[in-house]
């Protein structure tokens, strides 16, 4: 898991700070701009950094992120249905980002239509990338959690200057 702690900046601390004690529709209107911002630039993060099709429907088409009042979260891999014969990337995304043995073999029973059962061996993981360190998600994240960081403080300060103003938002 990637996180700043935002115990070690000024900067974080203060938007923390701040969101708790302003009113509530400001910090609401904060929490919608900065995750209407940020969702689009990770989504297609994600989907740049994804070379595979299964990469792109799995981690890119998935990628959300979400904004609470002491806290902004980049995600992938946590929406969606099913795909194609029963992919599932909420439970499967592993083998989707960090990849796997591709030569591995895989033995299970089968049984015929006339009821003889028979053992099957296949290289049951051969779809997936060979095995790696990070992917596209590990790889996004640490590039754009600076840039989150950088929006939400952007978008807070803005927000409470306009409403010390009197300037009307959404």
């Amino acid at each position: 898991m990637l996180q700043i702690d935002a115990r070690n900046s000024d900067e974080l601390r203060a938007v923390l700070i701040a969101l708790r004690a302003i009113d509530q529709t400001i910090a609401k209107r904060i929490r919608k701009y900065t995750a209407s911002e940020l969702a689009p630039e990770w989504q297609e993060a994600v989907r740049g950094r994804s070379v595979t099709r299964l990469e792109v429907v799995a981690l890119g088409n998935t990628a959300r992120a979400s904004v609470s009042s002491n806290n902004v979260s980049l995600k992938a891999a946590t929406v969606g249905r099913r795909l194609t014969r029963g992919f599932d990337p909420k439970s499967m995304y592993a083998g989707v980002e960090f990849g796997a043995n591709r030569g591995e073999k895989t033995t299970y029973q089968a049984t015929s239509s006339r009821g003889k059962a028979f053992s099957v061996t296949r290289r049951t993981k051969a779809q997936l990338p060979l095995r790696r360190r990070a992917g596209p998600v590990y790889k996004s994240a640490a590039d754009m959690i600076p840039r989150a960081a950088a929006l939400w403080t952007q978008i807070t300060v803005r927000s409470i200057a306009e409403a010390a103003e009197g300037v009307k938002g959404d």
